[in-house]
C-alpha cells in the first residue's frame, strides 16, 4: 500500500470514529446555534428545532465546511447545510 493510500485511510478512521463518539454525547453550544439561526428563517428555525440533537450537531458542522468552501455569504445554501437531514 503507498503512503498516500494509507494516510487516506487513518484520516478517514479519525473522521468516522469521531463521528462515532460525536454522536454518543451530541450537543450544540447556544453560540452554535445562535450561527446557524442567521441563516434560517422563523419556520425554519422551528423545523430545525425539531431535528434530533445529533442532527443539528452534523447540520452546523456541514453548513460549516460549506460557508467555508462558499468563499462568500449565500444564505439559501448555508440553510439549506444546516437542514439537508431535517426529512
Amino acid at each position: 500500500m503507498s503512503r498516500v493510500k494509507g494516510r487516506l485511510m487513518l484520516a478517514r478512521a479519525r473522521h468516522r470514529f469521531g463521528q462515532f463518539f460525536g454522536a454518543l454525547r451530541p450537543h450544540v453550544s447556544a453560540a452554535d446555534r445562535d450561527d446557524a439561526y442567521r441563516f434560517l428563517a422563523a419556520g425554519e428555525r422551528r423545523l430545525f428545532e425539531t431535528m434530533m440533537l445529533r442532527d443539528q450537531q452534523h447540520g452546523i458542522a456541514v453548513y460549516r465546511r460549506v460557508r467555508a468552501a462558499a468563499g462568500e455569504e449565500d444564505p439559501p445554501l448555508f440553510a439549506a447545510a444546516l437542514l439537508h437531514d431535517c426529512g
